[in-house]
Parts: structure tokens; sequence; C-alpha cells
């Protein structure tokens, strides 16, 4: 099976896109999650 550069290249990048945005989901998920913490931790002080 012959795989030329151009299919090879294209498979890496949809690959990096993929783990880049499962990145940013986890980030974006993370960064809430604080947010929540520190806005609950606010009003527990009030």
């Amino acid at each position: 099976m012959k795989v030329d550069l151009f299919t090879l290249v294209l498979i890496v990048f949809a690959l990096g896109v993929c783990v880049t945005l499962v990145d940013v989901g986890t980030l974006f998920s993370t960064a809430e999650a604080t947010v929540t913490d520190e806005t609950e931790i606010t009003s527990a002080r009030e």
C-alpha cells in the first residue's frame, strides 16, 4: 500500500486538529469549573 506524502500530511494534520480540539475542550471545562468554584466561595463569604 503506497501512501503519498500529501495523504500522510493530511492525516497528521487531522489528528493534530482533533487533539487540539480535545485539549481546548478540556481547558474550557477546567476553567469553567474553576470559575464556578470561585463564585461559590465568594457567595459563601458574603
